[in-house]
């Protein structure tokens, strides 16, 4: 089986079922996925290209009616797979450079009494703290209120707060809910 680029064209959708076809589809889409990833040209087959194809290349083997091949697994798998160089993702339901000034946020909120603080006093706390990023200028201040006010709105932050706050709470929360 020698390794094939699929032809791709927007205007038409192409029909394909020899299972040997789909396999040199997918062995040269996944090599030719390989050389970009290492810095090779594209050669008019860029990386949305490969993975239009491969979208249409998983619906030709499911009306086909066969099995991918390897080559087809390690696309897919090459696909998803994250950058070489990109941080470890992160669980927390902020952007990467917020999330310092996310948890400030909510320990500050969590030492004092319920609604003794003010989104005022949370913003300029974490502002002062240094975790927040860096804004510059008159709205500054204006700008971190914003964020901590959408931030308070999500049951993620406010459960974290009860959490930090009273755990029993969040357990009676949790077992009426």
């Amino acid at each position: 089986m020698k390794a094939a680029l699929p032809p791709v064209d927007p205007d038409f959708l192409i029909v394909e079922h020899d299972p040997e076809k789909l396999h040199a589809y997918a062995k040269g889409l996944w090599h030719h996925l390989r050389n970009i990833r290492s810095r090779g040209p594209a050669n008019g087959y860029p990386k949305p290209t490969i993975k239009a194809a491969a979208v249409w290349l998983i619906g030709a083997y499911v009306d086909a009616k066969a099995a991918p091949s390897y080559e087809a697994y390690r696309l897919i798998d090459e696909l998803l797979k994250p950058a070489p160089h990109a941080p470890p993702a992160s669980t927390a339901p902020v952007r990467r450079d917020s999330e310092a000034a996310y948890k400030a946020a909510i320990a500050f909120e969590a030492s004092r009494p319920p609604g003794a603080t003010t989104l005022y006093a949370v913003a300029k706390h974490v502002r002062e703290s240094g975790s927040f990023p860096r804004h510059v200028g008159k709205d500054a201040q204006k700008s971190a209120e914003a964020t901590i006010g959408a931030w308070r709105k999500t049951v993620h932050y406010q459960d974290n707060v009860l959490l930090q706050r009273d755990p029993d709470a969040l357990f009676r929360k949790w077992r009426v809910e």
